[in-house]
Formats: structure tokens, C-alpha cells, sequence
């Protein structure tokens, strides 16, 4: 019977060379591909919410979500109610699985980041308890009962003029944001805000810092409509969204930092 020859060890090595290869050429391709499930997971978390506001306002006669209202409750302690995740739960009954972008895993237990989600809070009186989401609605939207829309340092103060609020039906829908990306649960942004550090979530801040994030591909932040389509937009395209009334995208951004949104 003939003998069978084995590999030698330079065939094996040429062998395990090539597999080494292959695994690195690989990676990255995969690595993108788990990055793109999750924008698209995200997309469709962001359209989830933005249905089940629709749903909310025409069940309301038209009226958005009052800002007032989640305002009262925060002042008197009252949990789980008022603000927009607790008025959307019975329009999606996963709203605490859909309100968490998949490329934030884990909780802040505060103010969110490009990594955390915000919250939850601990605390049974506050309207974060056992809330935690990585989103904010476009706080102009809320609803035209909203005189002093805003909390700072406990006390309520005007974020803007009367006439900046949206009206629902809204003008050019399609690019008059309703949900995004966002380190905190609501933002009110102006066409002169700075983009902020683009990893905090905007702390100290009420307008575009909250939702300059770079969570995508360290470029884009995802954002929905009120007319209901989600997409992923380059961080320099958001002072390009008409935010309010008043809101200007024509307006020429304030200075970025270095490679934004490269």
C-alpha cells in the first residue's frame, strides 16, 4: 500500500496565512453590516414613534402632545405621566423597547450620551422612574398651550417667540422633524446653535447639541418626520430641517468643528 503524504508545516502555514487574509478582509465588510442593521433598526424605532404620535393627535382632534401638562407633572412630583413617552404608551405598547436606539445598550441613569440612553431615574417621583429612551421629540410640536415651554434649573422660562410653534397639520412635513437621535428627552433648536462636543447629548443645552450626535457611523444622526418617513441625515444637514416657524435653513450653520460629519 502506498503511503499518504501529509502537509508539511510551510503548507500549513501558507494554509493558515491565507485564513488570517480572508478573516481581515472579512471583518470590516461585517462590522458594516451589523452597523447598518442597527441605523435600520433604529429608522424603523424612530417611525414606530412617529406613527404612534399620529395616532395620538388625531385621536386628540388634532391637538400635539401640551408641554404644560408634562410641566405640571414634573412640578408636582407626579410620576409617569405627562411628558411624551408616557402619552404615547398606549399608542404602542413597546414603547420602551422602540425608544432605545440599539447603538445605545446600556443606561445613563441621567442625561444621555452617544453611547447611553437617558435614564432611567430611580426615584419614584420623578417622571424618568424606570423610564429610558435614546430620542427627543422636536420640542417645537408640542402643543399651543406651551407658554413657557422649557425647565432650567427648576423654573420655567420662554425658550422662543409665540409664533415659532408648529401647528399640526404641519407645512413641508416631510422636513419638519418630529423624533431623533437625541441625549435628552426634548430639544428646541434655533438656526444659531453651536453643534456641541457631538458626544454629551447636548448637557446645558436646549437646542442642537441634544441631537448633534455622532451615533452613525460617527456621521449621521437618524431623525423622523411629522409626515412620517425616518432617514439618517450627515450632521451638518440638520440646521437644514425646518425645526420651527421661525426656523431658518437657509441660514448660513455657525462654525464646525474639524471633520463634522466627514
Amino acid at each position: 500500500m502506498p503511503r499518504r503524504k501529509g502537509f508539511t508545516l510551510v503548507e500549513l502555514l501558507v494554509v493558515i496565512g491565507i485564513i488570517a487574509l480572508l478573516i481581515s478582509i472579512l471583518m470590516p465588510a461585517l462590522n458594516n453590516a451589523r452597523t447598518q442593521a442597527r441605523t435600520i433598526q433604529c429608522l424603523s424605532n424612530l417611525r414606530q414613534l412617529t406613527t404612534a404620535f399620529q395616532m395620538y393627535v388625531n385621536n386628540n382632534k388634532g391637538r400635539s402632545i401640551y408641554y404644560s401638562t408634562a410641566v405640571k407633572f414634573a412640578q408636582d412630583r407626579t410620576p409617569q405621566n405627562g411628558f411624551w413617552m408616557h402619552e404615547l404608551r398606549p399608542y404602542n405598547g413597546d414603547i420602551g423597547v422602540i425608544g432605545v436606539c440599539p447603538e445605545t445598550p446600556e443606561s445613563s441613569g441621567g442625561w444621555g450620551t452617544v453611547t447611553l440612553t437617558w435614564g432611567p431615574d430611580n426615584d419614584t417621583s420623578s417622571f424618568l422612574y424606570q423610564v429610558t429612551g435614546s430620542y427627543a421629540i422636536n420640542g417645537w410640536i408640542y402643543g399651543d398651550d406651551a407658554d413657557n415651554p422649557g425647565l432650567r434649573g427648576g423654573e420655567l422660562y420662554s425658550i422662543g417667540p409665540r409664533d415659532a410653534w408648529i401647528t399640526l397639520p404641519a407645512k413641508e412635513s416631510s422636513n419638519v422633524p418630529a423624533f431623533a437621535d437625541s441625549g435628552w428627552v426634548d430639544l428646541w433648536p434655533t438656526d444659531t446653535d453651536p453643534p456641541g462636543d457631538l458626544v454629551s447629548g447636548g448637557i446645558g443645552y436646549v437646542g442642537m447639541p441634544r441631537v448633534c450626535l455622532k451615533r452613525h457611523n460617527k456621521r449621521f444622526s437618524n431623525v423622523s418626520f411629522v409626515d412620517g418617513h425616518a432617514e439618517s441625515v450627515i450632521l451638518p444637514n440638520l440646521w437644514k430641517l425646518q425645526w420651527s416657524k421661525v426656523y431658518n435653513p437657509y441660514k448660513v450653520p455657525p462654525k464646525m468643528p474639524p471633520n463634522f460629519g466627514r
